[in-house]
């Protein structure tokens, strides 16, 4: 690595003259230096290390509440907006810092009239981390007649509130005549209300994904290559619909399901779960269909494989400042960092259902796809008698995702970026004390 440095350090400091500070100095020379030593700087050397993990989240309907694991934070949040898209950013600063154990949990948003919705979050190595929330009403529930017995009297075909671009229905449920039901109202008799709600679930970033991503060796991303992953399964959600009255049970005959999903023209290949529960998902005239024995909130995953990490440092400032009092000092540097996540690859060839499902299942999967850069000051420690050259570097990994299509052989591989940690590196070296006057000059 020192020596990858070195290299690297010669180039930047050539390149990056305006960042670079010098001492003036008369009537003495270097003494010896000592051994070069290569660091990462305090805390491992992260540049955000007196920061505390945040989440900026984003959400189409202002909420009236906000929980983080449990406890209300909705007045220590920043809420704004609504922007040009009519969506609204909400910034809650954790009270813990970078550098610590992260700050994973769960963030949940309520607003008056609509259904909450609870977002899983995993850091990773960023500061920061930003969910999508996608917040829906909930649809007018349909009276469904049954005898003393529960059974329901009469096909029915139950439709949600939310529509499509052609103005049907975006989710159904068929309930067949002489349904026997656990009737879970207790009502027996009368009118029970059914009701099929489909929504996108907010960001639920995967603990699993983030170890396997972290657990890339940092001498290979050193050396610009490439690092094979092998292949990893990877379910996240796309869409769910949400089914009352919750916990119903069906006797004999199963109730249908159809939602029109991203993906489902273009046979990607889905699996639909609750609370573990796996049923199979069909495609049928460009809609995911399946029967279920209960009502809950039914979840559909999309079926893709990370196949390729890439893991790459970003140099964002590099120089070099030498001390030749004997007290240390703190050198401000100034740079640009990178947040969030970015789609690498070119979709334009790709069909409107193809580009909607692999972008609607990086949005759950890793929130906004939109990268944000932020001017930021790092301080450089720069010990007495010493000469600092230091280069500031953002990591980020490339990450190939394959989306797998139902039935066939064919997949498509989309790479995203995956934005990280900045950390500084200091190349030390010792110097002599000046001889007329002390310190650095620039």
């Amino acid at each position: 690595m020192k020596k990858l440095f070195r290299a690297a350090a010669v180039l930047m400091i050539g390149l990056s003259t305006s960042a670079m500070f010098t001492a003036c100095h008369s009537g003495s020379s270097d003494t010896t230096p000592t051994p070069v030593i290569v660091e990462e700087g305090d805390n491992g050397g992260l540049v955000d290390s007196d920061q505390n993990y945040e989440i900026v989240a984003v959400s189409n309907v202002r909420p009236t509440t906000v929980w983080f694991n449990g406890q209300d934070v909705t007045s220590n949040c920043r809420i704004t907006g609504p922007d040009a898209n009519g969506n609204y950013t909400i910034v809650y600063t954790t009270n813990v810092p970078m550098g610590s154990n992260p700050a994973n949990g769960t963030l949940q948003i309520a607003a008056a009239g609509y259904l909450p919705q609870t977002a899983q979050l995993v850091f990773g190595d960023e500061s920061a981390i930003t969910p999508i929330f996608s917040l829906v009403k909930a649809s007018t529930a349909q009276d469904i007649t049954v005898d003393n017995a529960g059974t329901t009297q009469g096909d029915a075909v139950v439709e949600s509130d939310e529509q499509d671009e052609d103005g049907n229905a975006v989710a159904t449920m068929e309930v067949p005549n002489g349904t026997t039901t656990n009737n879970a109202d207790g009502s027996a008799g009368d009118g029970v209300g059914f009701s099929i709600t489909a929504y996108v679930p907010p960001t639920q970033t995967d603990a699993n994904v983030e170890k396997i991503l972290n657990a890339i060796d940092e001498n290979t991303a050193e050396a610009d290559k490439p690092s094979e992953a092998k292949p990893v399964d990877l379910l996240n959600p796309v869409m769910a619909v949400r089914c009352t009255p919750d916990g119903m049970v069906f006797k004999n005959n199963p109730v249908t399901i159809r939602l029109a999903i991203p993906g489902a023209k273009s046979d990607f290949k889905f699996i639909c779960t609750n609370n573990g529960e796996q049923t199979p998902v069909r495609l049928q005239d460009g809609k995911a269909v399946i029967t279920v024995e209960h009502f809950s909130d039914w979840v559909f995953d999309a079926v893709t494989e990370i196949t390729k990490v890439q893991v790459e440092k970003d140099n964002l400032k590099a120089g070099s400042y030498t001390n030749r009092a004997s007290s240390n000092v703190k050198v401000p540097v100034s740079y640009n960092k990178k947040s969030g996540n970015q789609i690498i690859s070119d979709l334009s060839s790709l069909s409107a259902d193809e580009r909607n499902l692999i972008e609607t299942f990086l949005k759950v999967h890793l929130g906004v796809l939109t990268p944000v850069t932020q001017a930021k000051t790092a301080n450089i420690t720069v010990h007495g008698l010493e000469r600092a050259t230091y280069a500031i570097r953002q990591t980020y990994k490339d990450v190939t995702y394959r989306f797998v299509k139902e039935g066939t052989a064919q997949s498509i591989d989309v790479v995203v970026r995956r934005y990280g940690a900045v950390r500084n590196y200091i190349e030390r070296v010792a110097v002599s004390p000046i001889d007329e006057h002390n310190g650095g000059s620039n």
